[in-house]
């Protein structure tokens, strides 16, 4: 039996629909980095949500390195999805009625939705199977006459030389350093919007509802849709 030591190398082993499968779902969760700022009518905005769902990525490939290095390659690693992403999954579910899906940002919560719910489904299932009986190595699932060689060379070579980067040392680096850019990020769109507020000539207040940085004149908060004064 091919063993690994890295957990890496043992999906890199994995057929070439299943890696294609996993590199739409990292691509799901890693995407949403481009929306944690956005513009709208009254300067430039911040969202937590993408920040959230990278860090629910990021959470649960740390639980599952470590659960691989104790049970090995074997169903129950869909846990650490099920432990990382469903409280975030739970949130953003939520968070979907308010976002709709008008806005490219609403799009792609419903994407993330979709793709997620999929591997949280099929996680769900795994660990079932594990706790029934099915405990045997992933490995065994496939021989290597199924195995894309080409797509297999490129994934192993990605993560070994990311492999500094995800060991268990860097995992508190990399959570900092996320919240590090995350402030930086808010700290500009402050900025932005003072600036610009200071260009067109008008104040800013306060939504009392969401809290929300909006025109001084604004009838009606851009954010959350709620009227500010009475006239509607």
């Amino acid at each position: 039996m091919e063993l690994y030591w890295y957990l890496e190398e043992a999906i890199a082993s994995e057929p070439t629909w299943l890696l294609l499968w996993l590199a739409v779902l990292a691509g799901s969760h890693t995407i949403s980095i481009l929306f944690v700022v956005y513009k709208h009518d009254d300067g430039w905005g911040f969202r937590w949500e993408p920040l959230a769902i990278i860090g629910s990525w990021l959470l649960a490939d740390m639980i599952m390195q470590s659960m691989y290095h104790e049970y090995g390659y074997v169903r129950l690693l869909g846990l650490a999805h099920l432990i990382g992403w469903a409280p975030i999954y739970a949130w953003m579910v939520y968070q979907r009625k308010i976002i709709g899906f008008a806005s490219l940002w609403g799009k792609y919560v419903h994407w993330y939705l979709v793709i997620a719910g999929i591997s949280l489904f099929i996680d769900g299932v795994d660990v079932i199977r594990y706790l029934v009986g099915d405990d045997g190595n992933l490995y065994l699932r496939w021989s290597s006459r199924n195995r894309n060689q080409f797509l297999y060379w490129i994934i192993d070579s990605s993560y070994v030389s990311l492999r500094s980067i995800t060991d268990y040392k860097n995992y508190f680096m990399l959570f900092g350093l996320t919240g590090v850019i995350a402030l930086l990020l808010k700290l500009l769109s402050i900025i932005v919007n003072i600036w610009e507020g200071f260009k067109r000539g008008y104040r800013m207040k306060e939504c009392p509802y969401c809290k929300s940085e909006i025109k001084d004149d604004a009838s009606k908060c851009p954010h959350c849709a709620e009227w500010i004064s009475d006239k509607k």
